[in-house]
């Protein structure tokens, strides 16, 4: 009796003793090529140095759709709570059918594994057990343009909606992630970069020993050196978005130089937009990102001399034009006009940038 007793207390005090469970990063779910759904991890750049130019570019330019990340539910639940809590439901709107005809799969066969992103995957987990208010509001946005595509009879109609309906899930997913592994995952993505930056650097080095290209390639390689130490400094101050954003014009610029000496073996990429509005978007923030060049590449330049200074101030003053005309025509509901006014935005900021004698490529 005393033996059961002295065993007893042993495993209560041991389960006391037992760490806490600890929170994990959510894999969220990505689209194939293939138009699947796949677990894996959200990054906005590539990590692997050894892959091929091609593969790296593909990958970070997937950022802007990047829109995309998410992390596993951090519960508070003790291991034994867990085995006896009850699954908590957000109370919904939408009802989500409980089968996928053949004509919603013929129109998108990526119906079936969105159905699962949005009810049954880990991130939808976390926002059923989430209290936060913008995540159930933008999962039941997801469920709703969900049930207007398997609905739709036009394919091209059902696949807008579908990528709408991804794109407000996602948002739901980080609304209800917890802060500090939000964080931890933004530097994460921010270090992948870096090192994709290196990976460029180095082959921008050498092609352009190949085709004897050196002063240009010296020149760049120290502007983009210039560019990631000052985004690491803005990242590190607690700007994540700014130094993120200044990080990827920096491994924008290489890209574009090595595509430049490479001639017809150009790095291949591919946008694609659910809707003229979200094209929109991903230009005014390119704008934004290369609007902050000109701040960090011509400090001195623009301090030193006056000439040139209202030379660029010139240029500026054209692409902020543009870019207010760009909003205007947004507000509008003409967001292919707006895209137009960004581009030519940004072709005054490259504008800027050349004449105070900063090597841009492309």
């Amino acid at each position: 009796m005393k033996k059961l007793l002295i065993l007893s207390m042993g495993a209560i005090l041991a389960g006391c003793n037992a760490a806490p469970p600890q929170p994990q990063i959510a894999e969220p779910a990505a689209l194939a090529d293939n138009g699947t759904v796949t677990e894996q991890p959200l990054s906005v750049a590539v990590e692997t140095a050894t892959q091929s130019t091609a593969e790296v570019a593909d990958r970070a330019e997937s950022v802007q759709l990047a829109a995309s990340k998410s992390v596993e539910q951090a519960s508070n639940l003790t291991t034994t709570e867990r085995q006896v809590a009850p699954q908590r439901e957000l109370p919904s709107t939408v009802t989500m059918p409980t089968a996928i005809s053949k004509a919603a799969l013929a129109n998108d066969p990526r119906m079936d594994k969105i159905g699962k992103l949005i009810n049954s995957s880990s991130g939808a987990r976390q926002v059923l057990s989430s209290d936060s208010v913008q995540a159930k509001e933008y999962h039941e946005k997801a469920k709703s343009l969900y049930a207007q595509a398997l609905q739709s009879s036009d394919k091209a109609e059902a696949s807008s909606l579908l990528n709408q309906s991804i794109k407000a899930m996602y948002t739901a997913i980080r609304a209800a992630s917890p802060a500090s592994l939000l964080a931890e995952k933004k530097q994460t993505d921010f270090d992948r970069l870096k090192r994709s930056i290196d990976t460029f650097m180095e082959q921008q080095e050498r092609i352009s020993d190949e085709k004897g290209s050196d002063a240009e390639g010296n020149a760049l390689r120290s502007q983009v050196t210039t560019l990631v130490g000052e985004a690491t400094r803005i990242f590190d101050a607690g700007e994540k978005e700014k130094g993120q954003a200044l990080l990827r014009e920096s491994f924008e610029m290489l890209r574009n130089s090595i595509e430049g000496m490479r001639g017809g073996e150009t790095l291949i990429r591919s946008l694609n937009f659910a809707t003229k509005k979200d094209e929109y978007e991903y230009e005014l923030e390119r704008y934004k990102s290369q609007r902050m060049l000109v701040d960090v590449l011509l400090k001195e330049k623009l301090a030193a001399s006056a000439y040139t200074a209202k030379k660029v101030s010139g240029y500026i003053a054209v692409a902020e034009d543009e870019r207010a005309g760009a909003e205007k025509q947004a507000a509008g509901g003409d967001h292919d006009e707006a895209v137009k006014s960004l581009e030519r935005a940004r072709k005054q900021i490259v504008r800027a940038l050349r004449s105070g004698g900063i090597y841009v490529p492309g």
